[in-house]
């Protein structure tokens, strides 16, 4: 009787039909399917490894996926815990409107005028009596209670900013200038503190004091202003530095001190964020 073919047990794994080779004696496949069994099984033992490496061994992409959740999860606790009873998406827009929310008032606080300073340096010559003595004038300067510059603006409903003194003082140079020099602020209560500093518009014009100087200290009641530096700072920070005032001739008046007039080509610029 003759013996029956054992047929490879190889499958076609489109049509399901089973491969017509005889199998090998002693093995379930023929000689060419028998081949990529060990390959098949390779690669799923490699495919199980790698998952296993991923799994102790993680990528740095992972990582970082992995410490952005850790990094993440306080945002999301502070969500939860402002708007309980929400969804994790919808706790995480209200705490996103709230950020928005702040960030513009932070921005509102950084514009907001606060206080408001100039420091002026003003160079003078003229034919002196006798060299002017330096020194302070805190008294005499704090006694009286006028601006020592207003500044003007060309916007018509923009009051004017007035700065009163807070101390002065004159040195001599060695060619025979004297430097003056002072610090005024805008008193409380007074515009613009409490405004915005985008409401400063148009300021170009100013009166400008020039103290410690008498007409008694001069020969001819004239001085040259040959230089003026002006600085402006808002919340103690700069503002606005101006060197370009011309130089003058001026006439002392017989009592006071005189008002320099200066006007700028061009509105000093305020607009900013001053926050110290």
């Amino acid at each position: 009787m003759a013996t029956k073919k054992r047929l490879c047990g190889a499958f076609v794994q489109t049509t399901g039909a089973q491969c017509r080779k005889r199998a090998l004696p002693g093995a379930s496949y023929c000689l060419v399917h028998l081949g990529k069994t060990p390959l098949l099984i390779s690669a799923l033992l490699g495919l199980a490894f790698s998952e296993g490496w991923r799994a102790l061994v993680p990528s740095s992409e992972l990582q970082e996926l992995r410490n952005l959740k850790a990094d993440i999860q306080p945002i999301l606790n502070l969500a939860r815990d402002r708007t309980p009873g929400t969804t994790d998406k919808e706790a995480l827009e209200h705490l996103t409107g709230d950020l928005a929310a702040l960030g513009k008032r932070t921005q509102i606080l950084e514009q907001e005028v606060r206080s408001m300073e100039v420091e002026v340096l003003l160079l003078v010559r003229a034919e002196w009596t006798v060299p002017p003595t330096p020194g302070n004038f805190p008294l005499l300067i704090m006694l009286r209670d006028e601006p020592f510059i207003i500044l003007y603006s060309d916007v018509a409903e923009k009051e004017p900013l007035r700065f009163f003194p807070i101390n002065a003082d004159r040195t001599n140079a060695e060619d025979g200038s004297v430097v003056v020099r002072f610090r005024a602020a805008i008193y409380p209560g007074r515009w613009p503190l409490g405004y915005l500093a985008t409401e400063l518009e148009g300021y170009r014009r100013m009166d400008l004091a020039l103290p410690t100087i008498d007409r008694s200290e001069s020969k001819t009641g004239e001085v040259t202003l040959n230089s003026a530096e002006i600085t402006f700072s808002l919340n103690g920070v700069v503002a606005v530095h101006r060197t370009d005032a011309p130089s003058t001739r001026l006439v002392l008046p017989e009592g006071g001190w005189k008002i320099i007039e200066v006007t700028y080509p061009r509105a000093l610029h305020f607009a900013g964020r001053y926050r110290k």
